[in-house]
C-alpha cells in the first residue's frame, strides 16, 4: 500500500507533464502505473517501468525495460525486459528479449512529453488531453491549457478592442485626462487577469466546462467596451 500511495505522489507530481528531476514522466490507467525516465532525442523512450496493483493496493506486476520502439498507434515495443510476478507470497522473475504492451503515449506526443504545459502547442494540448480522457485519467487541467492557449487572440483582441474605445471615447494625449487614462488601462489589465483567474479557478469547482469558464470573461470584457461606448458617445 505504501508503494501504491508513493506511485500516486508522482503522478501528481508530473501531471503537469514536466520531466521530474531523476524520477521521469509518471503516468496513469487504472490500476496500472507507467514510467519514463528519459527521453533520447527528445522522443526514444528509455529506462522504462511500469507497476501493476491489484484491488488490495498489492503490488501484481512489475516491469522494467531498456527502451521501447513505438509499433503502432499506441503500442511499444519493450526492449530488454525484467517481468516479475507476485503470487501467494512468492515472486517470479523472467528476462526477455522484447514486450509489446500498450496503450501508451503516440509517437506524435512523445517531443512534447518534455514541455511544460505553457510550452506546449494547441494541437499537443488536444491531443494529450484526448489520451488522458481515454486512458481514465484527469484531463480538466490539460483541457484547460488547451483552451486558454488556443482563446487567447480573442483574449487581445478584446482588450485591444476596451484600450481603443477607452482612448477614443476620454479625450486627447494633450488633456489632462490623459494620465488617468493610462492608469485605467493599467488597472483594467490587471484587472482582466485577476477576472479570468477567478473564473478559471471557479468554474472547475462548479464543474463548468473549460470552453464556458474561458469564454466568459472575454464576454464580459466586450460588454464592458460596448458599455464604455455608450457612455462616451453621449446623447444624440
Amino acid at each position: 500500500m505504501h508503494q501504491r500511495a508513493e506511485t500516486e505522489r508522482m503522478v501528481r507530481r508530473s501531471g503537469n507533464l514536466d520531466l521530474l528531476d531523476g524520477q521521469g514522466l509518471w503516468s496513469k490507467s487504472g490500476n496500472r502505473f507507467f514510467n519514463v525516465r528519459n527521453l533520447r532525442a527528445g522522443h526514444i523512450p528509455e529506462q522504462i517501468s511500469l507497476y501493476e496493483f491489484g484491488p488490495d493496493n498489492e503490488l501484481l506486476r512489475a516491469i522494467d525495460a531498456r527502451g521501447a520502439e513505438l509499433v503502432g498507434e499506441r503500442e511499444w515495443k519493450l526492449i530488454d525486459v525484467q517481468f516479475k510476478e507476485w503470487q501467494d507470497g512468492r515472486v517470479s522473475t523472467r528476462n526477455l528479449p522484447s514486450l509489446e504492451l500498450g496503450p501508451f503515449w503516440s509517437a506524435a506526443e512523445l517531443p512534447a512529453l518534455g514541455q511544460s504545459l505553457a510550452a506546449m502547442s494547441p494541437s499537443a494540448l488536444y491531443a494529450y488531453a484526448n489520451h488522458l480522457e481515454q486512458s481514465g485519467e484527469d484531463d480538466d487541467h490539460v483541457r484547460m491549457a488547451f483552451w486558454q492557449k488556443a482563446m487567447l487572440p480573442f483574449y487581445f483582441a478584446a482588450m485591444v478592442l476596451l484600450s481603443v474605445v477607452i482612448g477614443v471615447g476620454f479625450g486627447t494625449t494633450r488633456s489632462a485626462a490623459f494620465g488617468w487614462r493610462v492608469l485605467a488601462g493599467a488597472v483594467i489589465g490587471v484587472g482582466f487577469y485577476l477576472l479570468t483567474q477567478i473564473f478559471h479557478t471557479g468554474g472547475q469547482l462548479l464543474g463548468l466546462g473549460q470552453s464556458v469558464v474561458v469564454l466568459i470573461p472575454i464576454c464580459l470584457v466586450l460588454l464592458a467596451a460596448v458599455v464604455v461606448a455608450r457612455i462616451t458617445r453621449g446623447p444624440r
